[in-house]
């Protein structure tokens, strides 16, 4: 952001300015964020109050509907009493002041009495919506109508009169003023220019609005009515969201509406957007005059501060360059600054101390090199004398020093080497296998990670001249004061015949092993190798809670087999039985030794008693199959096994020992049987 050259006064007109535009961004961010915030409150109160308009104007219009259906029930008007029908809607109307007057027309569509007038005159009223609704047995809330009696605008509540014979009989009609429904719009207030008013549903004014004429002046003076807006309208009729719009004035406001008297009346409420935003602009310009009154006392401070600092800066400044002249006796004069503040004297006295200290140091560090030097000759000899290569390595990983150990193992220069990286491509690093050896397993990584010491990290490395070799690598980190690790020294040896010898020992003992656990003979599994198998398997369908089963089977009459044919016929009847069996089992987990004699043993993983049952049938055909001939079988002309199998869902308090011995006894039941047959056990 700055140069290095950067002066204090540059510093200090980069900090005012810095300091105006975070007080102003601080001032105006807000202050943005709170434009929003009134805007939407705004809002939220307008929908408010829309909501209880639209509340008041339904619960109304529902009580009203709900009076002049009591009178259409009561039994005067079922009646038709015209007599005691007219003193009945006069104590009505009295008590009831929504309503300007009640008539009764007949179900021709005549009206024939009207509380408003004495003598009604001939008047038809069969074309109305409300009577045609009322003919099918409708109530009806009529839009804003001329009155054919009063020529006054009204609204008519309507219901229709049924006799006990269900018979219709006529309407019952209560008429309402508009003066009636702006009564009702005036009980809610938004600010000093906001309103609410009703329009119809193709957008004409049936409520007054603030400062107009009344409702009932607007239809009967005015011979154009008044329209919204038609795109406001539209929106309405769409169900749209509106926000800021020009009402029929051309005034911009914020708005919003509700539908009312099941979607033909529309209730609309409006804001001007100046007062919407009012009291944020003046909020807005006290901000700003705070805020600029606190940059002016601000500037003029740290003008003043500034001056005091940089002349004393200046002091200290010509004391730094005559040390870095190597003028290490330099003083800073204590009667030049004692004008200074105090923490500049104080900042003076350090630093004439500091000098002191610089040419104490220097002659200290003089001397020192000198012993270093020596100490280095010394290192280096023993160094170059230990049997082991030593590599040293900075924090990138870069080589900065071999002894002549490291360069004859990697069959390297030392120029060459101190080029390289301890993950270079050209090292051709690998696993024991020859695999892919990852960086982060290298010693180098390793100490850089745990900034500890690693030992004994072997792999192999190609040599320059294509020669593979093992080594075995300890590392140790050294830190410099802050333990941070500064460098890495790596000694290599190499163990390249040493591995090879192991390798070769390691595998006579995995031959040894193998042979151990295999039978001499048929070379499946002996009865040593089942038995750790079978306890590994018991533990484990233990703890997944499969089921485990186990297979014995037996030769038929194979003594008899040996004495006709010879045991050299019977060691290969042995073997072919055995090759037979384990092509049967595909699965890894599957297993058969020989477990006696001509005795042999299956374990199946994860098997029930089913999948048992197949594989010992499976066993004993195979094996009738081989047709292996058997003169003095008493159960076949050829060799035949009996089978006998367990299943069980191993648990930690028993033993594999206990399923054998299930399987043994099934083994002795297919004996008992006949032989050449398969048994399992089961519990008696």
């Amino acid at each position: 952001m700055f140069s290095n050259n950067v002066s204090l006064k540059r510093l200090f007109e980069v900090g005012v300015f810095l300091l105006i535009i975070l007080i102003a961004f601080h001032s105006f961010l807000p202050l943005s964020m709170d434009k929003k915030k009134h805007e939407r409150e705004t809002a939220e109160s307008l929908e408010n109050v829309i909501a209880l308009q639209h509340l008041f104007i339904e619960k109304w219009l529902e009580e009203r509907a709900n009076d002049i259906r009591t009178l259409a029930f009561s039994p005067v008007v079922k009646a038709v009493d015209k007599e005691n029908m007219k003193p009945y809607f006069r104590t009505f109307v009295e008590n009831n002041v929504d309503f300007t007057s009640l008539l009764y027309v007949n179900m021709e569509g005549i009206a024939e009495y009207d509380t408003s007038i004495e003598e009604v005159p001939y008047t038809d009223v069969s074309d109305r919506e409300y009577f045609i609704e009322g003919k099918k047995g409708n109530e009806h809330i009529s839009d804003v109508l001329t009155g054919r009696i009063t020529g006054a605008n009204i609204i008519v509540f309507s219901a229709p009169i049924y006799n006990q014979s269900d018979n219709f009989q006529g309407l019952v009609l209560g008429t309402v003023v508009l003066d009636t429904l702006d009564e009702l719009m005036n009980r809610l207030e938004i600010g000093n220019t906001g309103e609410t008013f009703i329009v119809d549903k193709d957008g004409t004014l049936i409520t007054n609005r603030r400062n107009s004429l009344k409702s009932v002046e607007l239809f009967e003076e005015q011979s154009d009515k008044i329209q919204i807006p038609y795109e406001l309208l539209q929106k309405a009729q769409n169900n749209e969201v509106v926000n800021y719009y020009k009402n029929y004035q051309d005034e911009t406001v914020l708005g919003t509406y509700k539908w009312a008297n099941n979607g033909n009346w529309l209730i609309i409420g409006e804001i001007k957007k100046s007062e919407v935003f009012t009291s944020f602009y003046r909020m807005m310009f006290y901000t700003i005059f705070i805020s600029v009154t606190i940059l002016v006392i601000a500037y003029i401070f740290i003008v003043v501060v500034y001056k005091k600092i940089s002349q004393s800066i200046d002091y200290v400044l010509n004391g730094a360059q005559l040390i870095s002249s190597k003028n290490y006796v330099t003083q800073i004069d204590k009667d030049v600054i004692k004008q200074s503040p105090e923490e500049f004297r104080k900042l003076c006295d350090v630093f004439n101390e500091m000098a002191v200290t610089v040419r104490t140091t220097i002659l200290d560090l003089e001397a020192s090199e000198e012993k270093l030097r020596d100490s280095k000759d010394y290192l280096s000899l023993i160094v170059e004398t230990i049997p082991s290569g030593v590599v040293v390595l900075d924090n990138k990983g870069k080589i900065t020093f071999a002894n002549s150990t490291a360069k004859k193992i990697l069959h390297i220069s030392l120029d060459e080497i101190t080029k390289r990286y301890y993950n270079d491509p050209q090292w051709r690093i690998t696993s024991l296998d020859g695999g892919e050896f990852l960086d982060e397993e290298l010693p180098f990584f390793q100490v850089m990670k745990t900034g500890k010491v690693v030992h004994n990290i072997v792999h192999g490395l190609t040599k320059n001249d294509g020669e593979r070799v093992i080594v075995s690598i300890n590392a140790s980190p050294l830190f410099d004061k802050d333990h941070n690790i500064t460098t890495v020294v790596a000694a290599i040896s190499d163990i390249t015949e040493r591995t090879i010898s192991e390798n070769k020992l390691q595998e006579a003992n995995r031959k040894l092993d193998e042979l151990s656990r295999k039978d001499g003979l048929t070379e499946i599994a002996n009865r040593r190798h089942f038995d750790e198998t079978c306890k590994k398997e018991w533990q484990r369908h233990a703890r997944n809670g499969k089921p485990l089963s186990i297979i014995l089977f037996d030769i038929d009459f194979f003594k008899a087999y040996n004495d006709t044919y010879g045991h050299q016929e019977g060691d290969e009847c042995l073997k072919n039985i055995s090759r037979t069996v384990e092509n049967i089992l595909k699965r890894p987990g599957d297993l058969v030794a020989r477990y006696g004699g001509e005795e042999f043993i299956i374990i199946l993983a994860e098997t029930n008693v089913e999948g048992a049952g197949c594989v010992s049938e499976r066993v004993r055909k195979e094996i009738v199959n081989l047709q292996i001939a058997h003169s003095t079988s008493k159960v076949s002309e050829f060799v035949t096994v009996s089978v006998g199998f367990a299943t069980t869902i191993p648990d930690k308090r028993t033993s594999f020992k206990e399923l054998i011995e299930k399987a043994d006894q099934a083994l002795y039941d297919a004996k008992s049987s006949g032989r050449n047959i398969v048994k399992f056990f089961e519990e008696k």
